[in-house]
């Protein structure tokens, strides 16, 4: 049996049509989709309890004691009936055939999956069709976490996830843990998500400085088990690279939108280097 736990705070507005695509599934095997309510105030809890009221594989599951996602993670996990899990987002659209695909890689012998993203604007533009998996600054590869499933048996061997990531790098020292004891994750290519952008810049720069910080998270926690320390001068070449791309480009550039992506997980990897007296550029 699946069990697919859905982390989510403050996702009335989108949650609706996620649930719908997981429902709607063509897979030959029994699944569970656990909502775990992360502490919300909109409606949320009462938009999971009347999916619930008509398909008895939707469950609301209380997170609510501590707030972030890795806390929703591990409670969702906790509560499941399934010896696999898969995780997805509250405002992302699985596609069809996600489930199916992601059962194939399992019944070949993967304790560890990623899917792949279409990373989409709010008006409908795929700007991004990615079938690979991550690589953040090591030779371990890591899934998306908004597309991604490992056994019950790895979960438990790793114990969990770890919640004191909380501005990203959580789904990547998961699965890097899981790495490390011999559970490598294989990249479902066929298992895709609609992957949900955020338009406004100043938000996306926000959430990409929170990215950077979790990557320095990552360099603190792993650099004993072999990751690397980055190169200043390449993160210097970065930096000017992507200041001369936001001064040049159009303010409705892709290209400008990527240079902030990446100049923004510059700024929160110094940030965390200053707080954490490590540098991890």
């Amino acid at each position: 049996m699946y069990t697919i736990v859905i982390p989510c705070r403050d996702g009335a507005a989108t949650l609706d049509a996620q649930l719908s695509a997981l429902l709607e599934q063509e897979a030959s095997v029994d699944f569970e989709v656990l909502v775990v309510d992360n502490g919300s105030t909109d409606g949320t809890a009462d938009l999971v309890r009347s999916v619930a009221s008509n398909d008895d594989r939707v469950h609301l599951i209380d997170a609510s004691a501590r707030t972030g996602i890795n806390h929703a993670r591990n409670r969702g996990v906790e509560a499941a009936r399934g010896d696999r899990i898969l995780l997805c987002d509250a405002d992302d659209i699985v596609h069809q055939g996600w489930l199916a695909a992601h059962h194939a890689a399992f019944e070949a012998g993967a304790e560890c999956v990623g899917g792949g993203l279409d990373r989409t604007l709010p008006d409908g533009t795929v700007i991004m069709r990615q079938r690979e998996l991550l690589f953040v600054g090591w030779d371990l590869a890591s899934p998306f976490g908004a597309n991604c499933g490992f056994t019950r048996e790895v979960y438990e061997r790793i114990g969990g996830f770890d919640e004191t990531f909380r501005d990203g790098g959580d789904d990547t020292d998961f699965f890097w843990r899981a790495a490390l004891t011999g559970a490598a994750t294989v990249l479902v290519p066929d298992a895709v998500v609609t992957y949900a952008l955020r338009a406004d810049l100043r938000r996306v720069m926000r959430q990409h400085i929170n990215y950077g910080r979790g990557v320095t998270h990552l360099y603190v926690r792993h650099r004993a088990s072999g990751m690397p320390r980055s190169s200043p001068i390449r993160a210097v070449l970065s930096v000017t690279a992507c200041l001369l791309i936001i001064v040049t480009s159009g303010r409705r550039s892709l290209r400008r939108r990527f240079a902030v992506e990446r100049l923004a997980g510059r700024i929160g990897r110094l940030r965390e280097s200053v707080r954490r007296r490590t540098c991890y550029l």
